[in-house]
């Protein structure tokens, strides 16, 4: 962090020449990849535009329509949004950066921790809604510096903007103004802000462009609040749940990187005891927060490693400032770039290996195989569907949210499908009143299979069932999944999950 006089001597040439080679390397992966069953998922919220949905707010459905109305409900137009997301967070997280190191070097090595952080590196490639949180987190936190340390009273409304935009994109990010309103009222200089308009305009900004949301849980007996309040603290287990608590620790260390959470701990003992300065507290803020908050919710119920994936950007921030202080001939700043040096080493090798397979791990438990094989899977399905329903009259149905998005996307002309969710925990396709039309009809139903037949776990919910072909799911001349197409009709107990999980 920048002491008082310090100068800084950031060139821009050799960081704008880092960012356009992130990009291209972005860029580069993805001609590798596919398109994993998550964001063939978010994909199809897209074609179905919402204020809300049952999992998560819309931001990235409105971002995916946006880059599809462009390039069409194609590979691209859904790798666009990471794409282009992931280098716009990179671009301010650069700009923010500067405002707390006095080097070129300091900046761009900031750009290669954010890039090749496991969730960072991820969210360039992958389209999820983390993308669109921690671009909003970032640009906040860059508007929140401008507004508090710059006095930029034009920062406060635009402040209030892209904090409405990061609730519309996750539900967490309302620790984003926990974090920021603790900022001001733990530094004295800046508790008096909390007594002007400045911050209430931008509080009540951020609550008007939040607003459609609001009301379409209204409308929707608050489900999607209630479905994720129920996802991260109910549990129907004593609290609190110790064991859970260590695997959430054990989760962001390893995300974090192991020897670089080390040096983060050695960077906040440091500033504490050194170097208490505003700028510390507000990076400490917006990472202590997030992390502390999902540690309590731990005690209660699991917690994805992911959730907090927004704090890491202060964190990283953090280790760079300590960087940057330590004597070039210390040994902890050697173990500093020893651990960076390995933290960007791990996740190359993971990046890559999802981009050209080459660890010696089974395909049925390595989830970068998760996205291939689908196109040829969906043609076999297409193939079926042609000679069974040549006018396309079935509607074509899966049980999980995941193959029923893959199939809506792979197959050749894209049909609307549904999924039916027996035993299986609701999703977006429980809340589109289309579905409601195919309860009565014939189905094309397709199943995953164990030993040749349908799970029995889902027969009842049917009254008859014809199975019309075997597919399978090949993965380098090996059958990862077998699956078949059945055509099938609804039983009562079938028709009445349906109507009941809709709520009608």
């Amino acid at each position: 962090m920048k002491r008082p006089g310090e100068k800084s001597q950031i060139r821009s040439i050799p960081i704008v020449i880092t960012l356009t080679i992130v990009f291209f390397l972005r860029l580069l992966f993805l001609l590798r990849l596919d398109v994993f069953p998550d964001e063939a998922y978010y994909w199809g919220w897209s074609r179905f535009l919402s204020p809300g949905y049952f999992d998560h707010p819309p931001m990235i459905a409105w971002l995916v329509h946006l880059t599809t109305s462009l390039l069409g409900d194609t590979y691209w137009g859904i790798k666009a949004v990471p794409l282009l997301v992931g280098s716009a967070f990179s671009v301010v997280a650069a700009v923010l950066a500067a405002r707390f190191v006095t080097s070129t070097a300091a900046v761009i090595l900031f750009l290669l921790l954010v890039n090749t952080n496991l969730l960072y590196a991820a969210g360039g490639l992958l389209l999820t809604p983390d993308i669109a949180c921690i671009f909003f987190w970032a640009l906040g936190m860059l508007l929140g510096y401008q507004a508090v340390f710059e006095r930029k009273t034009a920062a406060w409304p635009l402040l209030g903007v892209v904090v409405g935009l990061g609730l519309l994109s996750k539900y967490v990010f309302v620790l984003f103004i926990g974090s920021f309103v603790l900022f001001l009222i733990f530094v004295k200089e800046h508790r008096k802000l909390l007594l002007t308009w400045k911050p209430w305009s931008a509080f009540f900004i951020a609550i008007l462009f939040f607003s459609p949301n609001v009301l379409w849980n209204a409308q929707h007996q608050w489900t999607s609040y209630l479905f994720q309040f129920g996802h991260g603290f109910r549990s129907e287990h004593s609290w609190p749940r110790i064991n859970l608590f260590f695997e959430y620790l054990a989760g962001q260390i390893g995300l974090f990187s192991p020897l670089l959470f080390f040096v983060l701990v050695f960077a906040i003992i440091h500033f504490y005891r050194f170097d208490r300065k505003e700028k510390f507290l507000f990076l400490l803020m917006f990472l202590s927060l997030p992390l502390f908050f999902f540690a309590w919710s731990s005690l209660s119920a699991r917690v994805e490693a992911n959730w907090p994936a927004a704090a890491y950007f202060s964190g990283l921030l953090l280790v760079i400032c300590y960087w940057e202080r330590l004597g070039k001939k210390s040994g902890v700043r050697r173990f500093t770039v020893f651990a960076m040096g390995f933290s960007i080493t791990i996740t190359t090798l993971v990046v890559a290996h999802a981009v050209l397979p080459f660890l010696p791990i089974s395909a049925r438990i390595d989830r970068t195989y998760d996205s291939r094989g689908w196109t040829e899977f969906a043609r076999q399905v297409d193939k079926i569907r042609e000679q069974h329903d040549p006018l396309g009259k079935m509607p074509l149905c899966a049980n999980s949210y995941q193959l029923t998005s893959l199939l809506a996307f792979h197959c050749t002309d894209q049909p609307r499908t549904w999924a039916l969710n027996f035993n299986s925990r609701t999703n977006h396709y429980a809340f589109l009143q289309e579905r409601m039309s195919v309860v009565d009809d014939t189905l094309l139903f397709v199943s995953a299979i164990a030993d040749g037949e349908m799970p029995r776990s889902v027969l009842h919910y049917f009254d008859s069932q014809k199975m019309l072909a075997p597919v399978q799911r090949v993965l380098t001349n090996t059958i990862a999944d077998s699956f078949a197409v059945y055509q099938v009709t609804l039983s009562a107990l079938g028709k009445k999950t349906l109507i009941d999980e809709a709520g009608y």
